[in-house]
């Protein structure tokens, strides 16, 4: 499946912005309790973000700035 740009930008925001409301749903707490919840609920999502982006990066020029974009966050995937 090819995808465009807008349409691939579109489903990473939208992904994020899943994870942006868990962390309001968590703040506050002990940072024991955040990870506990961000493994519950979070982990998935992170997941499937990191592997949709592998999914992408195919369909991209490699000079694109959607792929270079991809590229930092997958070379800082542990970071992130």
């Amino acid at each position: 499946m090819v995808y465009d740009k807008a349409s691939i930008a579109i489903s990473i925001l939208e992904q994020i912005s899943e994870m942006y409301k868990i962390e309001s749903e968590i703040r506050g707490l002990d940072p024991g309790e955040r990870m506990k919840y961000r493994q519950q609920k979070s982990k998935e999502l992170v997941e499937k973000l990191f592997n949709d982006f592998r999914k992408y990066k195919k369909d991209l020029p490699a000079k694109s700035p959607t792929a270079k974009a991809i590229n930092y966050a997958l070379n800082n995937e542990a970071a992130l």
